[in-house]
């Protein structure tokens, strides 16, 4: 019995380190495991020994023994269990891929689809450098991730960056004012969530809104919507450089999350950002000079939320 338990808490053992090495392999942070794996060995080791001496005057080595590795075998299977939520990452190949994959899982769990794009060099991200959150490799040829970091400081821009670097020491010019965090390259998923929670913190308390389309998902701020216009079951989201965004929310919907930040329900298929209104009439004209209808039996409720809107704003 003791000889099949050896056996078995091998075989536990190895299967254990082949996760890990899995795991590690793909660029996650595995220390903590590799820690407590190895202080199941030297424990299991040293006990053995101790019962070993005792055991030369005792009857019960075996029971001593088979004791030992039974709480071995058991504590490897519980670090087991807590590696099987790395699973979805296992069959990933590098570093970026896992990056990817622990994004998608995070956003999942939100029920965000986000659009995650791979760019080759700094040079082809300025092509089309539109995007919320930018994880940033340091070292990269030509024009480097300080170099995308400084000029995106140039042009203003409010993109998140989250810097992945495999040397410490470089991290000294990364800093700045739309910087999150840093990632060495043996990352955990929690490292990423901390910092991806960081950023949709920063983007809620900029008056973000989260429109979800049909092929994808963007954060705007409050002040760049106009008005959401209902199309049928869904919605156009019009903007202030007048670029128009589908949704799949209905006008009701859109009325009931955005009412008391400042929107309104000016028609049955308008809802107007109060921020933009100029002035009201027969209709309500923006601040872009477009005007949208207004229903004539809302149109008191319409200034009466306005005057509302314009007093908690000088509070």
């Amino acid at each position: 019995m003791e000889r099949d338990l050896a056996i078995v808490y091998q075989s536990e053992l190895y299967k254990t380190k082949k996760i890990i090495s899995k795991l590690n392999n793909i660029g996650l942070n595995t220390t903590n495991y590799e820690n407590a794996v190895y202080d199941i060995e030297e424990t299991c080791r040293n006990n053995n020994k101790e019962d070993l001496r005792k055991g030369l005057d005792s009857p019960f080595v075996v029971d001593y023994l088979e004791a030992n590795y039974s709480k071995a075998i058991n504590s490897l299977k519980v670090i087991q269990k807590e590696l099987s939520k790395y699973e979805i990452y296992i069959k990933v190949d590098s570093f970026t891929t896992l990056l990817k994959s622990i994004i998608k899982n995070y956003f999942k769990g939100r029920e965000i689809e986000p659009e995650i794009v791979e760019y080759g060099s700094g040079e082809e991200f300025f092509r089309k450098p539109d995007v919320e959150i930018l994880f940033l490799d340091i070292e990269m040829n030509a024009l480097d991730g300080i170099m995308v970091k400084n000029e995106l400081q140039k042009l203003q821009a409010e993109t998140r960056i989250v810097f992945t670097t495999s040397h410490n020491d470089l991290m000294r010019d990364a800093f700045g004012k739309q910087v999150f965090g840093f990632l060495v390259k043996r990352v955990s998923p929690k490292e990423v969530e901390k910092y991806l929670n960081a950023i949709l913190k920063d983007l809620e308390e900029e008056n973000c809104v989260l429109i979800k389309g049909a092929e994808k998902e963007t954060f705007v701020k409050e002040k760049q919507i106009l008005y959401i216009k209902a199309e049928t079951k869904y919605c156009d989201i019009i903007l202030e450089n007048q670029d128009s965004m589908f949704s799949d929310k209905s006008i009701g919907e859109w009325a009931e999350e955005l009412e008391e930040r400042g929107f309104f329900l000016c028609h049955r298929s308008y809802l107007v950002n109060l921020y933009h209104l100029k002035k009201i009439e027969d209709d309500i004209l923006l601040s872009n000079g477009e005007k949208i209808p207004v229903s004539r039996r809302l149109k008191t409720k319409v200034k009466e939320a306005y005057r509302e809107y314009i007093r908690k704003k000088v509070r």
